[in-house]
């Protein structure tokens, strides 16, 4: 039987999947992934491995300029 894995990930309660694939490939992929606008993201295998990590929040919106005075 082959092995499978998924990562998955949640944003405002809501669960959506990132990735399915082998898991020598996402394994990777969860390591060094930013996931960011995602609160949790776990990775997920088929042999019974679970692994679990926070992520980033999204962009901060930018400040608006001062305006110069003369």
């Amino acid at each position: 039987m082959a092995r499978h894995a998924t990562i998955i990930a949640s944003k405002g309660g809501t669960w959506e999947s990132l990735s399915v694939g082998s898991p020598v490939q996402l394994r990777s992929e969860f390591k060094h992934g930013a996931f960011a606008g995602f609160e949790q993201v776990y990775y997920l295998d088929t042999s019974g491995g679970t692994r679990r990590k926070k992520g980033k929040p999204g962009a901060a919106k930018p400040k608006p300029k001062a305006k110069k005075s003369t």
